[in-house]
């Protein structure tokens, strides 16, 4: 009898395909390092991005006073966002060399 319920009503396998096996060892540290190092990325895109249009801006400014000083702020509010960006870099290396927290697999602390 138990072996003709078996096989109508098999028993479900729930383990993950091959493709997905590292999902079994999910951790917030890996999905914290994880968005630390994409928000860190798209900071610098955006920053570059803004210094390329700002230099852009001051080359078709076309002498105009108004345009260059604009430009030239877009140029250093850009400067500004990357410098502090590479600092929150620096500080997390720190961080992870001085203490060993692993905060974006950044150094060479106890998870890297």
């Amino acid at each position: 009898m138990d072996s003709i319920s078996q096989a109508i009503f098999p028993t479900p396998d729930f383990s993950p395909p091959d493709q997905f096996e590292g999902l079994a060892e999910f951790s917030w540290q890996t999905l914290v390092t994880a968005g630390i190092n994409i928000i860190l990325v798209i900071a610098v895109v955006v920053f570059f991005f803004i210094f390329v249009m700002g230099g852009i801006e001051w080359i078709s400014s076309g002498g105009d006073k108004g345009k260059i000083d604009g430009a030239r702020n877009k140029i250093t509010s850009s400067l500004v966002g990357l410098v502090i960006v590479f600092a929150i870099f620096v500080i997390i290396f720190l961080i992870n060399e001085i203490f060993g927290i692993d905060m974006g697999g950044l150094g060479t602390g106890p998870g890297g």
